[in-house]
Order: structure tokens, then sequence, then C-alpha cells
């Protein structure tokens, strides 16, 4: 397990801070990518380091840290994906599908199928 996640395992919020400032770029984008929406991917960014800095001491380092961040994160997302799919009519990476009349834009439709019903 890395030095840092050691130290702030053991309560070093220096050795957090570090942590923070090492892998907040990648947990930002992810959001971002997600959400498109710049300030609720900083706030999602932002919970997921207030809980990672909550349960570190249940960190037992099976995977890098960096996973373990992320997984944070998209199970922050999720609500909020959820929510804005529901009231956007867009699917989950955040597109809205092209549905023409004849079913040409169904999701059944594809080189070797027939439109959709």
């Amino acid at each position: 397990m890395d030095e840092q996640v050691l130290r702030a395992k053991a309560g070093d919020r220096d050795a957090f801070k570090d942590l923070y400032l090492a892998h907040h770029a990648p947990l930002y984008r992810l959001a971002l990518s997600e959400l498109r929406d710049p300030e609720e991917a900083k706030e999602i960014v932002q919970e997921a380091f207030v809980r990672a800095w909550q349960a570190i001491g249940g960190f037992r380092g099976e995977s890098a840290f960096l996973a373990w961040l992320f997984r944070i994160v998209r199970n922050l997302l999720i609500p909020s994906l959820l929510t804005q799919n529901s009231f956007s009519g867009r699917s989950s990476r955040g597109t809205t599908r092209d549905r023409k009349p004849g079913g040409t834009g169904s999701p059944r439709a594809g080189p070797d199928r027939k439109p959709g019903p």
C-alpha cells in the first residue's frame, strides 16, 4: 500500500491532502464527462473525498487507491444520472436517442436486423 495512503489511514490530514492533489483531476474528468455540469461535477468530487476520508480506515488496499476513489465517485453519480435521465429523456451516456418514424432510430435496428416495432 502506498505510503501516503498508510499515513492518511493513520489520520494524517496532510497525507490525505496530497492524495487529493494527486487524484482529484481524473475524478473530476469522470464526473464532468457523465454530468456535463462543471459545478455539479465539482460537488460530486468534493463529496467523494469527504466520504473517502470518513471511510479510509476501511480501505484494505486490495485495489489501487484511485480505483477505490473512482468507485466512490461512480456511486455518487448514480442518483444524479438517474434524475437527469428521467427528466431529460437522455440515455445513461447523456445522449438523446434519435427515433424516427418507421423505426429507423430504434435500438433494435441494425445492419442485420429489421427495424423494431
